[in-house]
């Protein structure tokens, strides 16, 4: 096997200011990585390439050279041994392969062999089979907690499912297999608890959490699993350990807390969470007597930089160096711009532009009532909200509870031996469910259809479209009828007052200047909302959100390949998104059955 394939434990970098002291979190090996060989894991299928050499030829070779090269003949693949075939079998969960080997070569290979680099086929079944397999493994008598023998990580097998995110092999080895959730790696002291928390598996952290793991347990360097959760970016993580009670403040052995971590790898989100959320300690020093944005500044992340700062003022109010509202993240600054803008072009429009062209207020009356009416949905978007789902927090905060006890949940199952088989198709059910409404661990609750988490806003808001900082509002569900006639409106709005302007120019030259500048101005405003009032008529007529349509790659595949659609023609497209009908994707035989609910819920729509 290369050496990318084997897992890694960098040594400590040096702690100072140009690097931290941490090392990488433990990586279970690619489960699509080649079987094993009698000298490596790696089995090439390509042909052998002669060797580069160090100097070059005395001439160069073209087209036109006389003479031949002569070429080593590529070397022949060799059949795997039946403990390559083993490996092979429980890297891809092929279990019924795995019996037929195991009944023709007997179950000594499985039960005492590794391979070249010290892994037990335990270790490769933890990555990607399911409790079946290992269920088979343990009959036969093959080790189940063994550690690695590299040399190096020295991790169990149940670190690799954590490390995988395998929840089904996690669930076997601490409910089924009798291997203790705390158990730790001789190398570095790292338990299942902080692996997971490392490769950013929430769920399976809650399955420790739940079945007893030691939630103050911390590696060699001193750090809980909230310090490499923050040190990740993983802020779902960090709202479970919220969620859980966990404290968020400790300190480490180098004196770093969770927001020192996150703001030396510039995890802006994170740092977010833990100072509006959990309030962490903008000020906190290190042993070094550094903060969070010392840290943040000595690795140039400068949006962690600038809202530290800012966080930094508003404790010490007096300061206001650092005024930096424009810039800040959830900032109001382009809501307030908007505003400004409205309120001088309405105040022009009356007491400059309108005496001065009595003559034409057949024009103008007009205008100033559409004009109105723009604002009047404006105020509409600003006000209304988007829909959120902590408005019904009681039922999705119960199908949080439900999902995740089925997914994690431990316990006895059934008394007729059949326990496995019941507690995998509950886990399996709340994985399809989960997948077609994922979970929200910082809200906590299972969210509701085609829902995400804004960050600015801090909540889940149905059928997400995007989060506006010209309205200071999410656009969702309950308002985005109000959002798509605010931009339509006001794109009809700009080109009447362009129309106006040009009337102005033509017939009053001495303000001939400053209406080109007014047409130029407003000019540079009407371009992108018109093409912003395009895209979401476009939008509309596909029943599609922009989240959607950005984020269609990585919902396909969170899905399995498969995206999701809510097209049902333009007309009732627009009633979905207008009057917020109907969530359901179109998809199955029952397609037609939601089709007819949705004119049912329609036609019931006063007019």
């Amino acid at each position: 096997m290369s050496d990318s394939d084997v897992v890694v434990d960098v040594s400590s970098l040096l702690h100072s200011p140009s690097t931290d002291h941490r090392t990488s979190p433990p990586t279970a090996p690619s489960s699509s990585s080649p079987p094993p060989s009698n000298t490596a894991l790696a089995v090439s299928n390509a042909p052998v390439v002669a060797p580069h050499h160090g100097h070059s030829h005395g001439h160069s070779h073209h087209a036109n050279c006389q003479h031949s090269h002569a070429q080593s003949p590529p070397e022949e693949q060799q059949p795997m041994t039946p403990l390559e075939e083993m490996f092979a079998c429980a890297k891809r969960n092929d279990l019924a392969q795995f019996v037929q080997l195991v009944a023709q070569y007997g179950d000594e290979l499985a039960r005492e062999r590794r391979d070249p680099q010290g892994h037990t086929i335990a270790h490769w079944a933890a990555q990607k089979a399911n409790g079946e397999f290992l269920h088979y493994l343990h009959s036969i008598g093959a080790p189940m907690d063994s550690p690695s023998e590299d040399g190096k990580a020295q991790l169990h097998p149940i670190h690799w499912a954590c490390a995988a995110g395998n929840l089904s092999a996690l669930r076997a080895f601490v409910l089924k297999l009798g291997v203790d959730v705390n158990t730790c790696d001789a190398k570095k002291h790292r338990s299942p608890l902080l692996v997971a928390a490392q490769n950013g598996h929430p769920l399976l952290v809650l399955f420790c959490v739940r079945n007893g793991v030691d939630v103050a347990l911390v590696d060699a360097d001193g750090d809980t699993a909230v310090h490499w959760a923050a040190y990740k970016g993983a802020t779902e993580i960090v709202a479970v350990f919220q969620y859980l009670q966990v404290s968020s403040d400790a300190p480490d052995k180098f004196g770093q807390t969770p927001l020192h971590l996150a703001a030396m790898r510039g995890e802006l989100e994170t740092v977010q969470f833990l100072v509006e959320t959990l309030d962490a300690d903008v000020n906190a020093l290190d042993s070094k007597n550094r903060t969070p944005r010392d840290l943040a500044q000595l690795k140039r992340f400068r949006e962690v930089v600038r809202y530290l700062k800012q966080r930094e003022m508003r404790v010490a109010a007096w300061n206001i160096a650092a005024f930096t509202w424009w810039c800040d993240p959830g900032s109001r600054a382009p809501y307030h711009f908007t505003v400004l803008n409205a309120v001088i072009t309405t105040l022009v429009y009356l007491f400059l532009v309108l005496p001065m062209m009595p003559d034409r207020r057949n024009v103008m009356v007009p205008h100033l009532a559409w004009t109105g009416v723009t604002w009047y949905f404006f105020y509409r978007t600003v006000t209304t909200k988007p829909g959120s789902a902590p408005d019904d927090s009681k039922k999705y905060g119960v199908a949080y509870e439900k999902v995740t006890e089925a997914l994690i949940g431990g316990g006895d199952d059934d008394e007729d031996g059949d326990e496995d088989k019941i507690g995998e198709s509950a886990a399996a059910r709340a994985q399809r469910e989960c997948m077609e409404r994922p979970l929200c661990h910082t809200c906590h609750i299972q969210r509701p259809p085609r829902s995400k988490h804004c960050r600015v806003c801090k909540t889940c808001v149905p059928v997400f479209d995007h989060h506006c900082p010209f309205v200071d509002n999410c656009v969702g569900r309950d308002n985005y009828a109000a959002f798509l006639l605010f931009v339509t409106f006001l794109t009809v709005d700009l080109l009447g007052m362009e129309y106006v302007l040009y009337l102005l120019w033509r017939y009053h030259h001495a303000v001939r200047f400053y209406a080109v500048i007014g047409m130029i101005y407003l000019l540079l405003i009407l371009l992108p909302v018109a093409q912003l009032a395009g895209f979401h008529i476009y939008l509309t007529a596909r029943n599609r959100t922009t989240n959607e349509l950005l984020n269609a790659d990585r919902y396909r595949f969170q899905r399995g390949g498969e995206v999701r659609s809510y097209d049902r023609g333009i007309v009732r497209n627009v009633g979905e998104r207008c009057l917020g009908l109907g969530d359901e994707p179109v998809d199955g035989d029952d397609s037609e059955a939601k089709v007819k609910l949705l004119d049912e819920q329609l036609s019931s729509v006063p007019v």
